[in-house]
């Protein structure tokens, strides 16, 4: 994994609480923001997963 810097806005990182405090067991931030930026690009075609992500898989949502 690639360790990078990135500057939220509130609104965004505020969003990520929210989300974040309603899951159970609850991700860090960091698999949070993985795993939204994973669906997002995944929706986009610019990312295939070839295994299902473990936070996705825990939810029981792999094809």
């Amino acid at each position: 994994m690639s360790a990078i810097t990135i500057t939220l806005t509130p609104e965004i990182s505020e969003a990520i609480d929210r989300f974040i405090a309603g899951q159970e067991p609850k991700p860090s931030r960091d698999e949070a923001v993985n795993a939204a930026l994973g669906d997002w690009l995944s929706q986009q075609g610019a990312l295939s997963f070839v295994d299902c992500p473990p936070e996705i898989e825990a939810k029981g949502e792999c094809e």
